[in-house]
Parts: structure tokens; sequence; C-alpha cells
């Protein structure tokens, strides 16, 4: 005479809820955050509205926070959680893909020719020199190794950051040289 659900729920581990116990709630909502907040890290504050009142939430951004990652927060009000969905703003400067980060760089084809150098700032604000060998071609892409985004989960491992050439032809350009290349 027993309920197969409490035979077959005993038999793999499965509990039934008590016909007493209340469902935890659970409220979504998302935030949009800049792309240095998904890098550092840090916390941002919303107000829901309870049927008790508009309570004040921090919601703790996590280093490396990925566009649609979620954060939970438990006991929001009584029995309930809210997932916090993150939406990252694109970036003026840098595009994310993935764990890197690219950014274009205008270089003068004179400078692919004979080689140069530039300064760099990363994301994190960290200026780096970097090294462009002769006869570098255009178009090429520059890889500063561990310079992009803290990987999600572990925020002291990072991706790269790639910088891709722009070639562009000076307005003025030395006669002397013009009658080198000729």
């Amino acid at each position: 005479g027993g309920d197969f659900n409490d035979i077959f729920g005993q038999m793999f581990g499965g509990q039934r809820p008590h016909p007493h116990q209340t469902r935890q709630q659970v409220y979504r909502t998302s935030i949009d955050i800049d792309l240095s907040q998904a890098y550092f890290g840090g916390e941002h504050h919303i107000q829901l509205q309870t049927p008790t009142g508009i309570k004040n939430i921090k919601v703790d951004i996590p280093r490396g926070a990925e566009n649609g990652s979620q954060v939970r927060i438990n006991e929001v009000i009584d029995n309930a959680t809210l997932m916090v969905e993150f939406r990252i703003r694109k970036h003026l400067v840098y595009d994310r893909i993935g764990n890197d980060l690219v950014s274009n760089h205008s270089i003068s084809v004179l400078d692919l020719i004979v080689g140069s150098s530039f300064e760099f700032t990363t994301l994190s604000g960290k200026t780096l020199e970097v090294t462009v060998k002769p006869k570098t071609q255009p178009n090429i892409q520059l890889k500063l190794a561990g310079h992009g985004m803290p990987i999600y989960g572990h925020p002291n491992v990072f991706g790269d950051q790639i910088i891709l050439l722009k070639p562009y032809i000076p307005d003025t350009i030395d006669q002397s040289i013009i009658d080198s290349i000729r």
C-alpha cells in the first residue's frame, strides 16, 4: 500500500518536499557594468522592491566577470534568492574575445619597414614598451601574454592582450626617404 514515488525516491536517494514546505523563490535581474568593472571586480548596489518595502542590496562583481555570468545572493528576503546577471558594455579601446583583449594601434608604414617602438597602456593601467621589428607586415597581431582579462573563477590567471597593427601612410614623407626607395 505504499506510494510508488516514495519507493522510487528511496531507491535513488531522492527526497520529496514535505507538503508544508514552501519552495524557495528565485528572482532574477541584470546589471550593466563596464569592462573595467569586469576586470577589477568590485561592488554594485541595486534596490529591490520587496513585499515589505525597498531593500538595498550589494552585488559583488567578481574579477573577470563575463557577459552573461551570474551571481547568486541568498536570502534576499525570507525564502528568496536573487540571481544577478552581468551585461558588459562595449569599451572604446578594448574588445573582449573570451579572456583576451584586442586593440588597434595605428602605425606608419615607414615604422613597419624600419622598425619602431611605442608605449601601450593595458586595461589594468600598466604602460608597456612594445617593439615592432623591422620588415613587419601590415595588419599583424602582436601578443602581450598575460595582459588580458582575469579568468573568471581564477583571478590570478589572465588572458592575453592582442594589438592589431593598422598601417597608414604619413601625410608628409621626407624626399630623401622617397629617393632612397626608388
